[in-house]
Formats: C-alpha cells, sequence, structure tokens
C-alpha cells in the first residue's frame, strides 16, 4: 500500500537493454545520475523507458518502484513527443518536467477516483476500482464467447505504407472531450441468444448503400437491440478499400457489432450470415463506471486526458479468466466498434488528402509523414478538430500563430493547462 506522501517520477535508462546507468528525478527535485536500479530511492515509483520484457529480464517484474514505458497507457517517447520534450536526446534538460507531469497525472487520478494502491498500470489501476469484484467471463455458451473474442478488433490497421516518410505522428482529438463522446453511447446488455428471425436479403435493390435492404434492416434492428453479425464483406468501396480492412490485424474476423455491420454495408456488399441479440442497451449515465468528468479545462489539460484515456481503456479493454486466457465483454466489443466508426471519417478526410495514415484507434490517428509534408499535415490536422503532437506544431512555428491576438498572460494560462 502507498501513502499520499508517495511521490512519483521518471528514470531513463541509457541502454534499456542492459539497464543500470541512467537519469532520475522525482517529482520536485533535480535530475541526477544512477548507476544502478538500486540507486533509486526506496519510497518512489518511477515511470521508465522499460517495456516489460526489459524489465522481467533484470528479474525486476515484481519491483516496487518501477513501471514500464506505457505506465499511462501511452508509450513515454509518444507522451515526449506531444510535449517536445527531448527526453531520451537529452534527459537531464527536461527530466524534472516530465516527472513533474507523470506525478501529476498519478495524483488526480487517485483524486478522482480514490484508490491508494497503483498497480503496473494506471489502467489496471482504474479498473480494479470500478470493478472491484472483477466482472463476468462469460456471456453465454462459448459459442457466444468466441464471437465476441472474434468480433474485438482494437486497432484498426490500414492497406498503406509510405516507404519516403521520415517521421510518424499520431493526430488525436483532446482525449477527455473523446471520452465524453464514447461514454454517450449506449452499453449492449445481454442475455445473449442466437437470432431465430428473418435475416435480411441484398434482394434486388442496391448492394450496398443507405438505400440497401441490408443497412436498412441492421439501422433498424440495432437501434431497437444491441446484436453480433456473423458478415461476409466483399467489393469494399475502392477509395475506403486501403483504411478498412475489416478482418486486418486478426486471424479471422466474421463477427462483428451491429452498428459496424451496417457501416460497412454502406460501403461494400454485405451479407448477414447469422445473429447473436441482447436484450436492451443502458446509458453510461445510469452506471458507476461511465466518465463524468465535467471540468472547463478538461479539453486541454494534458494530465486529465490521459486519465481519461485510461478510462475508457480500462472499460474496453479484455479481462483475465480465471482459468487464464481473456475474456472480452460487450462492453468492449461495442466502445471498440464506436471509436473506429467515429475515425474513420476523419482518418478518409487525411486519406483524401495524401496523407499516408496507417491506423486508427482510442481518439487518434496514425500518420506517416514525409519532410515536404510538415506544415501540410499540421494544417490539415487543424482543419480536422485534432490535436498535433507539439513538436510538428514547433516544427512549423504555428505556435505562433495560433497565439495571435492573445495578451502574454493569456499564453501563459493555455500553456499551463497543457500540463
Amino acid at each position: 500500500m502507498m501513502s499520499s506522501d508517495t511521490k512519483f517520477g521518471v528514470v531513463i535508462f541509457d541502454d534499456p537493454e542492459r539497464p543500470a546507468t541512467g537519469w532520475a528525478s522525482l517529482a520536485g527535485e533535480r535530475p541526477r545520475r544512477i548507476n544502478h536500479l538500486s540507486s533509486l530511492e526506496s519510497d518512489g515509483v518511477f515511470v521508465s523507458n522499460l517495456d516489460w520484457q526489459q524489465i522481467f529480464n533484470i528479474n525486476a517484474s515484481r519491483e516496487p518502484r518501477l513501471r514500464c514505458s506505457n505506465f499511462l497507457r501511452e508509450e513515454l517517447s509518444i507522451i515526449c513527443q506531444d510535449l517536445d520534450l527531448p527526453i531520451f536526446e537529452d534527459p537531464a534538460s527536461c527530466l524534472n518536467t516530465l516527472s513533474e507531469f507523470v506525478d501529476r497525472s498519478v495524483r488526480l487520478a487517485m483524486e478522482t477516483y480514490g484508490f491508494e494502491r497503483v498497480g503496473k498500470t494506471l489502467k489496471e489501476s482504474i479498473y480494479e476500482t470500478l470493478f472491484p469484484r472483477g466482472e463476468a467471463a462469460s456471456f453465454g455458451t462459448p459459442k457466444i464467447d468466441e464471437a465476441f473474442g472474434e468480433a474485438y478488433l482494437p486497432l484498426q490497421r490500414c492497406y498503406t505504407n509510405n516507404m519516403r516518410a521520415s517521421r510518424n505522428a499520431k493526430l488525436r482529438f483532446a482525449r477527455a472531450t473523446f471520452a465524453r463522446l464514447l461514454s454517450k453511447f449506449p452499453i449492449p446488455i445481454g442475455p445473449w441468444t442466437v437470432y431465430k428471425g428473418q435475416l435480411p436479403d441484398r434482394g434486388k435493390g442496391p448492394r450496398s448503400g443507405e438505400d440497401s435492404a441490408v443497412y436498412k434492416f441492421l439501422k433498424e434492428f440495432g437501434g431497437d437491440k444491441p446484436a453480433l453479425c456473423k458478415v461476409s464483406v466483399r467489393n469494399v468501396d475502392k477509395a475506403c478499400a486501403e483504411l478498412l480492412g475489416h478482418t486486418n490485424g486478426t486471424d479471422r474476423r466474421d463477427w462483428v457489432p451491429i452498428q459496424e455491420a451496417a457501416f460497412l454495408s454502406t460501403i461494400s456488399e454485405v451479407t448477414v450470415k447469422s445473429m447473436i441479440v441482447g436484450s436492451r442497451y443502458q446509458s453510461y449515465e445510469d452506471v458507476h463506471y461511465g466518465w463524468k468528468e465535467q471540468s472547463a479545462v478538461g479539453d486541454v489539460s494534458y494530465s486529465l486526458g490521459l486519465v481519461a484515456e485510461a478510462h475508457i481503456s480500462a472499460l474496453s479493454s479484455g479481462t483475465k479468466k480465471p482459468g487464464g486466457g481473456t475474456a472480452y465483454s460487450p462492453r468492449a466489443v461495442f466502445l471498440k466498434a464506436w471509436d473506429r466508426i467515429l475515425l474513420f471519417k476523419t482518418a478518409f478526410a487525411l486519406h483524401q488528402r495524401d496523407i499516408c495514415v496507417t491506423s486508427f484507434a482510442m481518439g487518434a490517428v496514425n500518420v506517416a509523414i514525409e519532410d515536404h509534408q510538415l506544415k501540410f499535415v499540421a494544417e490539415e490536422c487543424l482543419r480536422q478538430g485534432l490535436t498535433p503532437p507539439m513538436w510538428l506544431l514547433n516544427a512549423n512555428m504555428l505556435d505562433e500563430e495560433l497565439g495571435e491576438g492573445a495578451s502574454d498572460g493569456e499564453q501563459d494560462v493555455r500553456l499551463s493547462t497543457i500540463v
């Protein structure tokens, strides 16, 4: 158990494959050189630049002071890119800033959820607080559980590649805003049974689009009850094909949530082979685990945004089965589907502007950028309502343009809310 005065910080090892020497800083303290893991303060908790395998390799998987690089869900390297901190090139220059940020994020989560024990990840800590007794690992028969597992897709990979790209960037919506948006969609509730009624027939009318019989059936049915659809998809619209291989990244994916099946039917020919149907929907406003943050600075607070993202990740991730393996709840499956559907429009707009979209998930679109595209991508990102990483803004001096007309005091307030 950790006391309220536990400090959080960051440690950057010189060589993650052989972690020994490096730089460390607890919140409020200057960065200092260390020569071994044992040099770290015994009463501190440090987010490191090590992944789980690297921590395991040094027999530190049960070390209470050490956390992996994705402790906050977002990789430490991506956070540093977002904040334009040269943490790996010159850690001594900015490690104290990053450690203050990590401390603020963790304390904000502890204050919001009331937990004292900080688990292996922030997501895990939030989940254990929201569901102290865990959740059901089965949602009907083994075949139904298998269908939900197949329908779960954490990341939409795209059939694109740009060999000339020199940088990768994650363009995202404000995390707290996106968390609130996802929380407006309904929660699918069981029990789940096999649908015995008449399935839609493509008929003699349009084979795809909103006028097709399949789309009309799925839209009407899905508005009343949740369902999983076993589908066959073909002839995806050429303009969308590179972005939406709905099986990409999985061994097999025949089952999809009904809203995703309806969306697919607008851009491809969809045959519905069978359906598993729930009983009703429930609002996040009626459960204790919905994201309810309404802070005036929530949209621009980077720390609060990471807490919001960890919250949604806790609700939309798989859960461990008592006997081993992973279960994917209807809530998690449908949340991931809403996430993909919402992001597709933005990913498509970027793709149409010749920006290489490599994947999208969790309120963010990942792109590969060529050197000559930096300014263009930054401007298009802002046009789409996305937040570019700070390094991209700084590379094009767009931060000066955004600050025009604001007083020095106003700019100071804006900068202070970022972290």
